[in-house]
């Protein structure tokens, strides 16, 4: 079984998982170093000859893009929430377990609310 593989079923693999699945280059790029792990082993153990993924390209790894606000945004921002408890949604996340809902705790407010003086 091992043996029928090719490199075009890995590369398969690798752009189905981003095209249709819809994961991250950083996800495939995962699932590769764990697949040549795992067959660097049967190489060991001798249940293949070559690890053939090795000789597949990964794709590149995507650079994270930071956003933050600006003054007029924070203070935007703190008008809005004066006395309020708020939540935070990233505009993205991985699935819908990495989502996270935080009060904002009255030390941090107060912080902000020095930082804008």
């Amino acid at each position: 079984m091992l043996d029928d593989l090719t490199t075009e079923d890995f590369q398969t693999l690798y752009t189905h998982e981003m095209n249709v699945q819809g994961v991250s280059a950083n996800t495939v790029i995962h699932y590769h170093a764990n697949i040549c792990r795992a067959l660097q082993y049967a190489v060991k153990i001798k249940l293949i000859v070559a690890n053939l993924p090795d000789l597949v390209e990964s794709p590149k790894k995507n650079n994270y893009v930071v956003s933050f606000y600006n003054a007029e945004e924070l203070n935007q921002l703190l008008a809005v929430i004066r006395g309020e408890r708020i939540e935070i949604e990233k505009d993205r996340t991985k699935n819908k377990a990495s989502r996270r809902i935080l009060p904002l705790v009255d030390t941090f407010y107060e912080l902000l609310i020095r930082m804008k003086k």
